[in-house]
């Protein structure tokens, strides 16, 4: 009979990308099981051509009590050998205790230590998702020897006809294709924009994405401004503006106060344009938030802009990368209060930001001029 496994993850996309190395683990210590992967389904699109899962179960956003009594019942009768936890939620080992599973393998942050058969405390000196995930998986003795990130190619089963806006804060909206970009080095950069303006150029692109799922994580849109202002009339490179449907606001906050102009393409991008976009960009500027871990996937270099929280902890992985922050931490802060105004996030300055960005250029070659802009 074959076996099947359960692995759970958690619903942020930038979580979702850093468990893709311990799902290749998982699937090489089971090769020829059936594996099940329940996630959230803001980022379940970044799964859908995954050769190591067979089948994809989608989370809502919201679960009422029902979905939750349907979700053990499920469990109940696919009749799953074991489950890989990759989160450290309490309802997750609880809703897999009442579904039977046999092994049950997860992080402990708080409670229900017992409800698991192997698990490992929460270290919160190594990497939230990377090294906590590998931790367990060396716990309970799956190899992972080749550990590193990875994203699939868009096209095959889940292609146009499914197009999802899974980037922003409406997963579920149709929309059509917005752009095509030749590979990072090849010449040319032409991205119809919303004002139906095309940009076009051969130098350098330069991605800015100012938000942030929390207040406490976001700099100021004035900064921002003055940094996409700098990046395109000191360094000569293209600036284009990312974010979910959620954030077009901001972004217009941020263009209204610029004197150049940049590629607006806030609420625009699908998850897989927003990863085509991301792996064409030469830089990607940042707060913490999920897109620094897909630029870190594709091999793009991250300006990482850091309060309270330890980019050693939630940053991106790989070399490269240039992650400001300049107070080591505040004994006041909270994930949902600040009781300082940001102030950690006041220290770093857009000079700060725009050296970052011109040293990322100049280290990698990438070719900036001036780019040219015209009616569309």
């Amino acid at each position: 009979m074959t076996e099947r496994i359960l692995v759970m993850m958690r619903e942020h996309i930038g979580d979702v990308v850093n468990s893709i190395p311990a799902l290749r683990c998982i699937r090489r210590h089971h090769p020829s099981a059936l594996i099940t992967v329940e996630v959230g389904d803001r980022a379940a699109g970044l799964l859908r051509n995954c050769p190591y899962l067979d089948e994809l179960w989608p989370r809502p956003e919201h679960q009422g009590l029902l979905r939750k009594v349907a979700l053990i019942g499920k469990m109940r009768l696919r009749r799953f050998r074991a489950v890989y936890i990759l989160d450290d939620s309490n309802a997750m080992i609880l809703y897999c205790w009442l579904g039977g599973l046999r092994e049950r393998y997860g992080i402990v942050k708080t409670k229900y230590e017992r409800l698991f058969t192997q698990c490992i405390w929460f270290d919160p000196s190594v990497h939230e998702t990377l090294g906590n995930f590998r931790q367990l998986l060396d716990q309970v003795g799956v190899d992972t020897a080749d550990w590193h990130l990875e994203l699939f190619d868009r096209a095959g089963p889940f292609g146009d006809g499914d197009r999802e806006d899974m980037a922003g804060e409406n997963p579920g909206t149709s929309i059509p294709p917005t752009l095509t970009l030749p590979p990072k080095g090849e010449e040319g950069i032409r991205v119809p924009s919303p004002n139906n303006h095309i940009v076009e150029g051969d130098g350098a692109l330069v991605a800015i994405n100012p938000g942030a799922s929390i207040e406490q994580k976001r700099w100021f849109p004035e900064r921002f401004a003055e940094v996409a202002d700098r990046v395109q009339e000191e360094l000569g490179a293209t600036v284009c503006i990312l974010g979910g449907p959620g954030e077009v606001a901001l972004a217009e906050e941020i263009r209204s106060t610029m004197r150049t102009e940049p590629m607006m393409l806030t609420g625009k991008l699908s998850l897989d344009e927003l990863i085509a976009v991301l792996e064409r960009c030469d830089a990607l500027v940042t707060c913490d938030s999920g897109p620094k871990h897909i630029a870190a996937a594709v091999g793009t270099s991250v300006v990482g802009i850091f309060g309270y929280f330890d980019p050693a902890i939630v940053g991106p992985a790989g070399e490269g990368h240039i992650l400001l922050r300049k107070v080591a931490g505040c004994p006041d802060c909270r994930h949902s209060d600040c009781a300082h105004d940001r102030s950690c996030l006041r220290l770093i300055e857009a000079d700060d930001v725009v050296q970052a960005v011109a040293t990322i250029l100049e280290r990698s070659g990438a070719h900036a001029i001036r780019p040219h802009r015209s009616a569309g």
